[in-house]
């Protein structure tokens, strides 16, 4: 999803790119407005399935959907 937001130039991706680049976890504010934002297109309808959590609070937001 982050490289995703990165290649469409997305103002989330181009918040995300740097912090990517310097090898960094991009922070869960930045995330979190990804998978919200997933949680809206008509493909994730059912749900939306994550097993690269990288941090608590993204593993229980994704828990709690």
């Amino acid at each position: 999803m982050l490289r995703e937001h990165v290649s469409k130039g997305t103002p989330l991706g181009v918040k995300a790119k740097p912090i990517m680049e310097r090898g960094e976890l991009v922070p869960d504010s930045l995330v979190l407005q990804m998978i919200r934002g997933a949680h809206q297109r008509p493909n994730c309808s059912h749900g939306l399935c994550s097993t690269d959590s990288r941090t608590v609070a993204q593993a229980k937001y994704l828990a709690s959907c």
